[in-house]
């Protein structure tokens, strides 16, 4: 995953940077070798690049200074299966298996689905109180729930 974000950042920096440089020909009427070179005109619209991406996996950037719940996934089950946690809480998910599991949520419009793989973490704050079921959408036997209070 780190590899994929570094990639794609090199991309995007490659392209604004071939996108900032342009050829000009030389003026009309020069055309001796020994001519100096003039600097080139700067562009006068900038250039503007729309990268999307699809989040995974979210790491906190430190976990030792965030609060938060965890859930550990281990022996093909949620541990625990069910959280309570109050409304603006951080959930998050470890991959202590040595298989993929996934974080589904069937029911919520604005949760997806993340895949995590052995030692992958992931991450979600539950702002609004409610109860949210999740299972792994690989090995549907495993459920649990999150139960956000007010």
């Amino acid at each position: 995953m780190k590899y994929a974000i570094v990639l794609c950042t090199a991309v995007v920096a490659l392209l604004l940077v071939a996108g900032c440089s342009q050829i000009f020909p030389p003026p009309p009427g020069l055309t001796t070798p020994t001519a100096t070179p003039t600097a080139a005109p700067q562009a006068t619209t900038p250039v503007v690049i729309a990268v999307t991406t699809t989040p995974v996996v979210t790491y906190p950037p430190t976990p030792s200074l965030l609060s938060y719940t965890q859930v550990v996934i281990q022996k093909m089950a949620f541990n625990p299966p069910v959280v309570t946690v109050s409304a603006g809480s951080m959930v998050r998910w470890v991959n202590e298996d040595k298989v993929t599991h996934s974080v589904l949520f069937p029911a919520s419009t604005h949760i997806s689905m993340f895949s995590l793989s052995p030692g992958q973490a992931f991450s979600q704050t539950f702002p609004t109180p409610g109860v949210y079921n999740y299972t792994c959408s690989i090995y549907t036997s495993m459920q649990g729930s999150v139960i956000v209070t007010p």
